[in-house]
C-alpha cells in the first residue's frame, strides 16, 4: 500500500509541476502579445518622424498591430492560464493529501523523521 501512496504523491507533484509549467508559458506568450501591442500602439505617434523614410515597414508593422487586436479575444492563451492555474492548484492540493497521508503510513511504521 506505500508503494502506491508514494507512486501517486510523485506523480501528483510532477502533475502539478508540469501544469504550472504550461502555465507559465501560455502568460510569456500573452505577455509577448501584449507588449508588442503596446510598442506599436504607443509608438506609432511618437516615431512618426522617424519612419517618414521606411512607411512601408511601419504601414506592415501598424496593420499586423491591428488584426492582432482584432483577433486577439480569439486566442486561447488566456482561458488557457485560467484552467492550468486552477489544475495546478488541485494537483498541488491532491499532492499534500498524498503526502499526509504518507506520512501516516510512515508514522505506524516508526519513520516518521522525514515528516513535519
Amino acid at each position: 500500500m506505500r508503494e502506491k501512496i508514494w507512486y501517486y504523491m510523485i506523480d501528483s507533484k510532477f502533475q502539478a509541476l508540469y501544469l504550472d509549467y504550461a502555465m507559465t508559458q501560455f502568460q510569456k506568450y500573452d505577455l509577448g502579445i501584449n507588449i508588442f501591442l503596446a510598442l506599436t500602439s504607443s509608438g506609432s505617434i511618437a516615431a512618426w518622424a522617424i519612419w517618414q523614410e521606411l512607411q512601408m515597414v511601419w504601414v506592415i508593422i501598424i496593420v499586423a498591430a491591428n488584426v492582432v487586436t482584432i483577433i486577439k479575444p480569439y486566442f486561447p492563451y488566456s482561458k488557457y492560464v485560467k484552467e492550468l492555474s486552477e489544475g495546478a492548484l488541485k494537483m498541488q492540493n491532491l499532492h499534500l493529501d498524498y503526502e499526509r497521508l504518507w506520512c501516516i503510513s510512515l508514522k505506524k511504521k516508526n519513520l516518521r523523521r522525514w515528516c513535519y
